[in-house]
């Protein structure tokens, strides 16, 4: 059974993790919204460095990383998220939507800590 919803602490888990990824210049080429009970990743185009990614490239990668560190937080709570990669076609600044999965057991916090590299 999957949840409908994400709720507070996954979301905030999620942003915090998502805003951490790393970007061209550290220029943080996203933005998120929740929509739906999903947390949508989009392109932030006003931010986009057009004379170092003038085809959009890194933007892209720079969604996909803040993508898959919303996806990680998540499941290491024990609320795993699915990911669906540009689920709209009217809105190309979506690159991706995150919603609430069947949630499983939650990482052991002695292993969360270990699991650092920083």
């Amino acid at each position: 059974m999957t949840q409908t919803t994400i709720d507070e602490t996954a979301f905030t888990a999620a942003i915090t993790a998502g805003v951490q990824a790393p970007s061209l210049h550290n220029s943080q080429l996203w933005r998120f919204r929740l929509r739906e009970g999903e947390i949508e990743v989009l392109a932030d185009r006003a931010r986009q460095l057009t004379a170092s990614d003038p085809t959009g490239w890194a933007l892209r990668i720079a969604c996909g990383a803040a993508s898959f560190n919303m996806r990680l937080a998540s499941a290491a709570l024990g609320r795993p998220v699915e990911v669906r990669w540009r689920p709209s076609t009217s809105d190309p600044d979506v690159m991706a939507s995150l919603r609430p999965a069947t949630p499983r057991a939650a990482l052991n916090p002695s292993m969360r800590r270990s699991a650092r590299c920083w």
